[in-house]
């Protein structure tokens, strides 16, 4: 069941009329006029806990009628009271308690279908009895609402969940205030299109990138595989028919436009750069060579937004890339191949890598590039599209 969030402002509001009520009980039990009336029908001095019958109808009527006149515009409302006696100097007194309630009903859990014309107020209205409770629907139906001045159903079917609301004789207007904004335009946007959706896409599920790079004495072969979560759309409405997968293959082949890599590794040094289309560059990182020659280094997800004619993708992107160097001691270079360290090597097959070309393996396709060298001392290993990988999503 949904959590109402008005909850707290019913409680306040509750207690609100809950003190006035009873603020306005006691001015009634305590006026004069009432309690010379009250010490005129007493005939013997007070020796009970309650008044005589007599004495306790008239405090009675007297409660009852500041109920009466202090509920008039509490409608939806339970009203229970206590009243408490006392003597003061021979003479009755009394005072009471008041608890005002608003009285709740539950609504079922239901799923509809977007019509033209529908706003997420009118659905909340004909639901729920009143269109402020719109935020419920918004909340329950996160990916198929989007804010944009107004709410807009971006998906043919939400789901309005179960809730606790206030009976329709309740008045609301105070929780129109609560929420501290104007619903002038929640009850008039004309909700006549249906935007879009967005798509969710995956990107560790992407196939990796291949570099394979020849050094003259052996191969060197760097996977990155990007990390992270991307979401899209693209401004427009749905007409006529919609087909949800046929959207998310032609978000899909657009985003793969702007999921291209560039990675780079610094001459005679065990680091590198990566970047993508999405995100420009996603910084640097280490590289720690093992005796295996092999190695892994991981770049920091990095929040992006990229808006791009009709298309919009946000999320975080990140990615990993391991090197596999595959040589044999044999055809190591003088001066390495007698101490097969490490480290010594890791230098040797930098300067290496750095000069070869390389054959960047794609999605089946094979793109021969050339060394590119840049002022910063950075090597390019050319840049490569996905390939179609998130197609599949």
């Amino acid at each position: 069941m949904a959590t109402n969030p008005f909850l707290d402002a019913w409680t306040k509001e509750e207690k609100t009329r809950s003190d006035a009520l009873m603020a306005s009980i006691n001015k009634a039990l305590s006026a004069s006029s009432f309690l010379s009336k009250v010490d005129k029908a007493t005939k013997e001095k007070p020796n009970t806990p309650k008044p005589p019958s007599d004495i306790s109808k008239l405090f009675d009527k007297a409660l009852g009628d500041a109920v009466k006149a202090g509920t008039r515009t509490y409608g939806g409302m339970s009203v229970d009271t206590e009243m408490t006696y006392k003597v003061e100097k021979d003479k009755w007194r009394a005072t009471a308690k008041a608890d005002a309630k608003f009285i709740k009903k539950k609504i079922s859990s239901k799923t509809v279908t977007v019509k033209k014309g529908d706003t997420l107020f009118k659905l909340a209205e004909s639901h729920y009895g009143d269109g402020i409770y719109y935020p419920v629907i918004a909340d329950a139906n996160a990916k198929q609402v989007k804010f944009k001045g107004d709410f807009i159903v971006v998906h043919s079917q939400l789901t309005l969940p179960a809730m606790d609301v206030l009976d329709k004789k309740a008045e609301t207007a105070w929780m129109t205030s609560s929420i501290k904004g104007d619903l002038t335009k929640y009850k008039e946007q004309k909700g006549n299109e249906i935007c879009l959706p967005s798509i969710d896409f995956d990107l560790s599920k992407s196939k990796p990138l291949y570099l394979s790079i020849n050094t003259g004495f052996c191969l060197c072969k760097i996977t990155v595989t990007l990390t992270g979560a991307i979401s899209g759309f693209k401004d427009g409405v749905i007409k006529n028919k919609f087909s949800e997968s046929g959207y998310a293959a032609e978000m899909s082949k657009e985003l793969n436009k702007y999921t291209t890599v560039d990675v780079g590794l610094v001459k005679g040094k065990p680091e590198g750069t990566i970047s993508t289309g999405l995100t420009g560059s996603l910084g640097s990182f280490k590289i720690a060579i093992s005796n295996d020659l092999k190695a892994t280094a991981s770049v920091s997800s990095k929040k992006v937004t990229k808006k791009v004619g009709n298309y919009t993708f946000e999320g975080n992107v990140g990615a990993t890339v391991s090197l596999d160097y595959q040589c044999v001691p044999g055809d190591l270079p003088p001066g390495v191949r007698e101490t097969w360290d490490a480290y010594d090597v890791s230098e040797e097959l930098h300067k290496k890598t750095a000069a070869a070309g390389a054959v960047i393996l794609v999605g089946g396709a094979v793109i021969v590039t050339a060394p590119v060298s840049v002022p910063s001392g950075m090597v390019s290993f050319g840049t490569a599209a996905t390939g179609g990988a998130l197609a599949a999503f």
